[in-house]
């Protein structure tokens, strides 16, 4: 999958930044162009690398939202870390084209660097 920035609309997600500590079940991204007429939206996430980390499906969907849950497999080694989140729409062939990019933030508090932690312990 080619990432086309130029497809994209503006798109941002809140909450902006995630405690991997205490994450909410869920984040919202808002922006336009959003549909699920083939399909429900896929929200990819990359680390600064242009690694791939995870894919999330989108849950709730319109033409200016959508929520998607909390991805797995974003870590902080300390501070903020940013990861691009790309949504893409599915077309009638079964392929996804870009409609939205947002930087997603996470931190951890304490000691621990990488969930899940136990009380105390640190990695």
């Amino acid at each position: 999958m080619e990432i086309d920035p130029s497809n994209s609309q503006a798109t941002a997600f809140s909450p902006a930044a995630i405690n991997l500590n205490s994450p909410p079940t869920s984040v919202t991204a808002t922006g336009s162009g959003f549909s699920n007429a083939f399909g429900p939206q896929v929200v990819q996430f990359y680390d600064s690398n242009a690694d791939f980390i995870n894919a999330v499906q989108a849950t709730t969907i319109s033409s200016t939202e959508l929520s998607f849950p909390t991805p797995g497999g974003l870590s902080s080694s300390g501070g903020i870390t940013p990861y691009l989140g790309v949504i893409l729409n599915e077309d009638s062939n079964g392929d996804y084209y870009t409609v939205g990019t947002a930087i997603l933030r996470v931190f951890m508090t304490g000691g621990c660097k990488k969930p899940p932690c136990t009380d105390g312990a640190t990695n």
